[in-house]
């Protein structure tokens, strides 16, 4: 890895070349390695409670159609 920027001082080119030094620091490395078994965790914790929420509304769903056509035959009988 290059540790001395090679580009000219106020450049774009120097801009990105310490972004990227940055981003591929040992720390930023390990962090990100960190980072995406946390989510992966929380990935397995949501899972089952999207299917339950998914499970709740499509249940009210069917109760508020229900409803809204036990209100229209009220109306028309």
């Amino acid at each position: 890895m290059i540790d001395k920027n090679p580009f000219e001082k106020g450049t774009l080119a120097s801009l990105f070349f310490k972004i990227d030094k940055f981003l591929n620091s040992p720390k930023v490395v390990m962090t990100k390695s960190i980072g995406s078994d946390a989510i992966k965790i929380f990935s397995i914790i949501l899972v089952p409670l999207e299917i339950i929420f998914i499970i709740l509304k499509l249940i009210l769903e069917i109760l508020y159609i229900a409803t809204i056509g036990m209100i229209i035959t009220m109306f028309i009988s």
